[in-house]
């Protein structure tokens, strides 16, 4: 049973140590313990059916029963129950926040257990989840605040640089539910077939915009989705040609950040990209060249950096820009880790082999090696 620990362990309480527990459960249940179970999912299922408070003290009832390892599976496997939860999650246009908080937590919940994902899926979760961060996308569109930024605001808290423009604002309680949902997606996505559909339901564009967010665990959350979606040929091409979407734009961008995590997730995702040319382009014209070569310096992102390079030296163009960016320095500094390196090797010689095309370019190296 394979465990996903990737939310706050405020927000999942105790659960993963009771999952831990759940895989050395023995298949005999107590008696009591069984029909004090059917007594809380009874009393919490006809919670659900009454107001928002009563609908809320249902769901917190059975949160506190996730702690238990010897409830765990039997919430799991009750389909009346996950029905009703399933159905409040798939109805939250119409209630509170908090209610929407509290099925998130449960659902990532049952999510970080790899075996119980298949359930969660038949009861659409995934699907409903999407939908809760297009409402509290619209929510965030509707209580923006002047999309023209003075210089003041430009730095958040955290580090993060906004953009000149951003046409979204969070609260603190959107951010929270966001997150929540993007990591039940994250969990479930580790299934491709899965994550196909999610990309068959417009993934990639609710995820742009979740991009501008303050919070760095949501920010991660989303780049580590994109990451996995940027494999897909439909994503690069959706894209290249929706000039709607704005996530390549929003990733060069965030290569300025001062969070290693999320730079090693933006490199990441921008090189699966740059595998398509249209969108290798995209990104050549938006990204600073200059950049690259203060990237090279970081070892836990270089690899990844050079192999972005390579893809993005194919035209005379994009190799000239190389060539004005000064990274001839940091190139040849890099020389003298290939031997201990395989892959950094591998990196390096991709690119020499297109720049060796730009007779500038492959003279100034050839004048380093020999000094």
């Amino acid at each position: 049973m394979q465990l996903y620990p990737r939310a706050p362990e405020e927000w999942t309480g105790d659960v993963e140590n009771t999952i831990s527990d759940l895989c050395n459960r023995s298949g005999n249940s107590d008696s009591d313990t069984s029909e004090y179970f059917d007594q809380v999912a009874e009393e919490s299922l006809n919670l659900l059916y009454q107001g928002d408070g009563q609908k809320l003290k249902g769901i917190n009832t059975v949160l506190k029963l996730c702690r238990d390892a010897r409830f765990l599976e039997d919430i799991i496997q009750n389909h009346q129950l996950m029905s009703a939860f399933a159905r409040l999650f798939g109805e939250s246009e119409n209630l509170p926040t908090n209610i929407s908080f509290a099925l998130g937590k449960l659902f990532l919940a049952f999510s970080l257990v790899e075996n119980f994902q298949q359930i969660l899926s038949s009861h659409r979760v995934g699907a409903f989840a999407l939908g809760v961060i297009g409402l509290e996308l619209k929510r965030a569109l509707h209580r923006r605040a002047d999309p023209t930024l003075s210089s003041n605001d430009a730095m958040q808290p955290n580090g993060l640089v906004d953009l000149p423009t951003r046409y979204y604002s969070f609260s603190k309680k959107q951010e929270h539910v966001i997150f929540l949902c993007l990591s039940i997606l994250d969990n479930l996505a580790d299934d491709m077939a899965v994550l196909r559909k999610m990309i068959k339901k417009s993934l990639v564009s609710l995820l742009t915009p979740c991009l501008q967010q303050k919070s760095i665990n949501s920010i991660l959350v989303t780049l580590s989705l994109l990451k996995k979606a940027s494999i897909f040929e439909e994503t690069a091409t959706e894209l290249s040609t929706n000039t709607t979407c704005s996530v390549i734009s929003e990733l060069t961008h965030l290569l300025n950040n001062p969070h290693i995590k999320i730079v090693q997730e933006v490199t990441a995702t921008l090189f699966n990209l740059s595998f398509h040319r249209d969108c290798a382009n995209l990104i050549s014209a938006e990204i600073d060249h200059s950049m690259l070569g203060a990237l090279l310096q970081e070892p836990s992102i270089c690899t990844h950096t050079l192999q972005l390079m390579y893809h993005l030296s194919s035209s005379d163009e994009d190799r000239q820009q190389l060539f004005e960016s000064g990274i001839v320095p940091d190139l040849l500094d890099l020389f003298q880790h290939i031997s201990s390196h395989q892959e950094l090797g591998k990196g390096i010689a991709g690119l020499l082999v297109n720049v060796r095309m730009l007779a500038s370019l492959l003279e100034l190296l050839y004048r380093f090696v020999v000094v």
